[in-house]
């Protein structure tokens, strides 16, 4: 068993594996449900609330919530970022939007 292990490390196939593992399934962000796509966006002392089309906003500290991009076949429809939750406790999430020049115009900075 060990001579197993020390081949799979060897190899990169454990690394590739875990890493499978971690990653999940990839989404077809454009095919997201009313409560993951982003409506709006406001920020306030620190805190980003993220508002869907279905209407339920969600706050995150400004350091657990990631914009991203994905202009690819799997990403947002343009115009349509979507949010998803991460960490092991649902408390931090991202915000992927299609192209980077809809991030900005997107945040309202407002209290």
């Amino acid at each position: 068993m060990r001579k197993f292990v020390t081949f799979l490390v060897a190899s990169g196939l454990a690394m590739g594996t875990a890493l499978a593992h971690q990653q999940g399934k990839k989404l077809h962000l454009a095919d997201a449900p009313p409560d993951q796509q982003v409506e709006a966006i406001t920020y306030c002392n620190g805190v980003y609330r993220v508002t869907t089309k279905e209407g339920s906003p969600v706050e995150y500290r400004e350091f657990d919530l990631r914009f991203k991009t994905d202009g690819g076949p799997d990403g947002p429809a343009p115009g349509t970022p979507v949010v998803t939750r991460a960490g092991m406790r649902g408390d931090r999430g991202f915000v992927i939007f299609f192209a980077p020049g809809e991030i900005s115009p997107l945040i309202k900075d407002e209290c």
